[in-house]
């Protein structure tokens, strides 16, 4: 897309501009980053409860953790928000890291982020 300005000439539009024109646009992924974002709140939950020793308060969020996770992972991101959204949900998932193996997983996270 190329934006015509008052000289006459041709341009790319600006990260402004696009950030606009996305503004009032629906989000196709509005459900999904909605999932995300209701996932690391319960997620933080889940850990508050579960490290505090409330074991079954922690087995009563952790199954709509579950539910979310599969159902994220069912929605396919279609946007940048919405991957930049199932990102931060992976990092709410393992925020300490995975261990062994942990700096490549977090590599391709940094690079999807990069990237959109």
């Amino acid at each position: 897309m190329m934006v015509q300005v008052s000289s006459g000439a041709v341009v790319p539009p600006s990260i402004m501009t696009l950030e606009q024109i996305e503004a009032t646009q629906p989000n196709p992924d509005a459900a999904l980053i909605a999932k995300c974002q209701r996932f690391c709140v319960t997620n933080a939950e889940w850990d508050r409860v579960y490290h505090g020793g409330q074991t079954l308060d922690a087995d009563s969020v952790a199954g709509e953790n579950v539910r979310l996770m599969d159902e994220i992972a069912a929605l396919p991101a279609r946007t940048a928000s919405g991957r930049n959204a199932k990102l931060k949900a992976v990092q709410a998932l393992w925020p300490a890291g995975l261990g062994e193996g942990f700096e490549l997983v977090q590599s391709v996270l940094d690079d999807f982020r990069a990237a959109g």
